[in-house]
């Protein structure tokens, strides 16, 4: 278990793509073991080429819910910034 859980954060984009993508409940199911890695070991993630920073977690459909990609960036202070969402059209993007 981490010494310490990172804080995660939504920026205003994020929050409103994830809204719009349906059912909370579900989607909430779908994401928790997406925002456990990411307050764990956020590292672990890919780095998305091209945009310094940035790396991309994915999850998969789950419990009626679409799988989704999560794009985020850590700042100085260790913070995960979650700073957009979408539906993955294929198990592989």
């Amino acid at each position: 278990m981490p010494d310490r859980y990172r804080e995660i954060i939504e920026e205003a984009e994020y929050t409103a793509k994830l809204d719009a993508l349906g059912d909370v409940s579900k989607l909430d199911a779908a994401l928790a073991g997406l925002m456990w890695g990411l307050s764990t070991d956020p590292e672990q993630f890919d780095q998305v080429p091209g945009m310094d920073g940035y790396r991309i977690g994915k999850t998969i459909a789950l419990y009626g819910a679409p799988a989704l990609r999560v794009l985020f960036r850590i700042d100085a202070s260790g913070v995960v910034v979650l700073v957009d969402v979408e539906r993955r059209q294929t198990a592989t993007d």
